[in-house]
């Protein structure tokens, strides 16, 4: 009699460590991918800053110099892509384009498909008179971010 209590008992435990276990393995995984998003997220905007930084407005013209390196680019998976204020592709460097249209009011986006990309938009403000002049948006693969 004991002996089928006992049984019942040590598979509601087993039940329950289980459980938790797979609820903590969730939550880790969780946490991780967010965690590497972010970073990625963050170094995409460190370098859009770079970039919109070295792009200037002159007589009614977006210029742009870019000290980045497109072997480098090319290397990290990565691509730089320069706006003027209606959206109209002025420059690109790099490999890993984004296809999808330019939309100014988010900032980060996403594309699936056979080779993720993910991209940040920055707007690039006129040191003269802080006006918006233009867009910079920094892509990068995801292929790495998914084998991770």
């Amino acid at each position: 009699m004991f002996q089928k209590i006992r049984y019942r008992l040590l598979l509601s435990y087993l039940v329950v460590f289980a459980s938790l276990l797979g609820i903590f393995a969730l939550a880790v995984r969780v946490a991780f991918t967010r965690s590497l998003t972010q970073q990625t997220t963050d170094k995409l905007i460190a370098i859009g800053q770079g970039a919109a930084a070295n792009a200037e407005f002159e007589k009614d013209h977006l210029t742009v110099e870019s000290d980045f390196r497109p072997q480098d680019l090319i290397t990290r998976h990565q691509a730089l892509q320069w706006f003027d204020t209606q959206g109209n592709l002025i420059a690109q460097q790099g490999q890993t384009v984004l296809t999808l249209p330019l939309l100014p009011s988010k900032m980060v986006q996403v594309q699936s498909g056979k080779v993720p990309i993910q991209a940040v938009t920055i707007p690039i403000i006129g040191s003269d008179n802080s006006q918006l002049v233009g867009y910079v948006r920094v892509s990068q693969s995801l292929e790495e971010f998914e084998e991770t």
